[in-house]
């Protein structure tokens, strides 16, 4: 998706109720022109890089070696994440005092 797609399709749910585009038009309603344009074309890259990512998804999952190397690689990822937010207060050093 180029990006004057995704903006026609922000600008085209404009009005839809529970769309990106309606949330984004509503909380810009009152924003300067030139603030509305900089926030609506980060709203549209944002829309192209997520229906960009389903589709790479949509592809990889297609075929038995997509689909494992997806979970390896969300498998490896859940592992960083939960490494990195699991440590006890004691290994940092600090104290309460």
């Amino acid at each position: 998706m180029e990006i004057n797609e995704a903006i026609k399709k922000l600008r085209a749910q404009k009005n839809e109720k529970g769309t990106p585009g309606f949330m984004i038009y509503r909380l810009l309603e009152n924003a300067h022109p030139v603030v509305r344009e900089v926030i609506e074309y980060q709203a549209a890259q944002a829309l192209r890089a997520g229906e960009n990512v389903g589709e790479a998804f949509k592809e990889a999952s297609s075929t038995r070696e997509g689909r494992e190397f997806i979970e390896k690689k969300f498998s490896e990822l859940s592992a960083k994440i939960n490494a990195a937010t699991s440590f006890d207060i004691e290994d940092t050093g600090e104290t309460d005092d």
